[in-house]
C-alpha cells in the first residue's frame, strides 16, 4: 500500500511540474483563445493586443484570477469593460501567478509580433478581423459557437513524452523499491 501511495505522489508531482512547465502559448490556447484574440479583433471578449500596456501586471493577475472580484471592488475600468461586453462574465481562472505571467508574456510577444508584421500583412489582418466579425455575428444571432478541441501533432508528441517519462520514472521507482525491500530482508536475516 505504501508503494502505491509513493507512486501516486510521484505521478502527481511529475504532472504538476509538467503543468507549470507549459509555456504561455499553450496556456493561452487552453484557457483564453476561446474568447480572446491577440491582434485579430474582438471575439467573445476583448482583443488582448497591448493589454499589458494598459494595465499593470498586478491588475491583470487579479482580473484573470477573478474578474468579478475586480468589478465588485468598484474598479471603474473593469466595470466599463464588463458593460462593453454585454455583462458576459469571464470565468475565474485557477492558474498560478507564474502561469498567468507566462500568458501575459505570450500576449506581449504576440502583440509586438502583430505590430511588426502590420505593415507587411494588411490583407491577412483584414481577413482575420472579417472572420472574427462573422463569428461574432453568428454568436449574437443566437447560434452557439462551440470550440473544438484539436489534437495537434505537437500536443500528441508532448503527451507521449510525458507518458514515456512517467513510465520510465515508475520503472525506476519500482526497481529501487524492490532493491530496498531485498536489502531490508537481507539485513533482517543477519
Amino acid at each position: 500500500m505504501n508503494r502505491l501511495k509513493s507512486i501516486l505522489i510521484c505521478m502527481l508531482s511529475i504532472s504538476g511540474i509538467y503543468s507549470f512547465a507549459q509555456n504561455g502559448n499553450d496556456l493561452f490556447k487552453a484557457n483564453c483563445a476561446v474568447c480572446h484574440t491577440i491582434g485579430n479583433g474582438i471575439l467573445v471578449g476583448p482583443d488582448l493586443k497591448g493589454v499589458y500596456q494598459k494595465y499593470s501586471e498586478a491588475h491583470l493577475l487579479k482580473w484573470i484570477k477573478s474578474s468579478q472580484s475586480v468589478i465588485k471592488s468598484g474598479d471603474t475600468a473593469a466595470k466599463n469593460i464588463y458593460k462593453q461586453f454585454n455583462n458576459i462574465v469571464m470565468p475565474d481562472q485557477a492558474l498560478a501567478d507564474v502561469q498567468i505571467k507566462s500568458i501575459i508574456g505570450y500576449i506581449k510577444t504576440e502583440s509586438l509580433n502583430q505590430m511588426a508584421s502590420a505593415d507587411t500583412l494588411p490583407n491577412a489582418n483584414a481577413q482575420a478581423s472579417a472572420n472574427n466579425q462573422a463569428m461574432k455575428n453568428e454568436s449574437s444571432s443566437g447560434n452557439t459557437i462551440k470550440p473544438e478541441v484539436l489534437i495537434t501533432s505537437e500536443n500528441f508528441f508532448n503527451c507521449l513524452l510525458v507518458s514515456i517519462f512517467i513510465s520510465f520514472f515508475m520503472v525506476i521507482l519500482w526497481v529501487l523499491t524492490s532493491a530496498l525491500r531485498n536489502l531490508s530482508d537481507a539485513l533482517k536475516k543477519q
